[in-house]
């Protein structure tokens, strides 16, 4: 006889989203950004929790949203790079980064990405990894690869 998997439901989020990034910190589920059926960005975060929903935590501080980017734990702290940001008449590329401190529930730039990364990947070894993606203009796919050293901070 095949195992069968069920899936349980959860509390909804606040509000329908797609192109939103997550990621887990000291056993919280954090969720950043997200485009909503009309297209425009979100700066938000939240807390989530499958039971009780979301709650909503300091906004994101570059740009007026964010979409299509990466999510990261670092330390303890959340990053988040690459994606877009929507614009009185579509998207604009979002160059700068930002990490999230949850104990001061408050966002801290960092360095800009010298080049566009829609919908990257990341990874995090010591250092942070931005990797493809594509390009706002031409939907071109990227094999740029922008690393940052949060020793250095560089």
């Amino acid at each position: 006889m095949a195992a069968t998997t069920i899936l349980h439901s959860s509390h909804p989020l606040d509000a329908p989203l797609c192109g939103h990034a997550a990621a887990m910190l000291n056993r919280q589920m954090f969720v950043s950004g997200g485009c909503d059926s009309h297209l425009r960005c979100y700066p938000s975060l939240w807390l989530y929790d499958p039971v009780h929903g979301c709650s909503k935590r300091a906004p994101m501080t570059e740009g007026v949203g964010w979409a299509g980017h990466v999510m990261l734990v670092s330390g303890q702290r959340l990053v988040v790079a690459g994606g877009l940001q929507s614009m009185w008449a579509g998207f604009e590329v979002q160059l700068q980064c930002e990490s999230y401190d949850p104990a001061r529930d408050s966002w801290t730039s960092f360095p800009v990405l010298p080049q566009p990364h829609i919908s990257p990947a990341a990874a995090l070894g010591g250092q942070l990894y931005i990797l493809g993606g594509s390009l706002a203009d031409s939907a071109r796919d990227t094999p740029w690869v922008h690393r940052y050293d949060p020793q250095a901070k560089c």
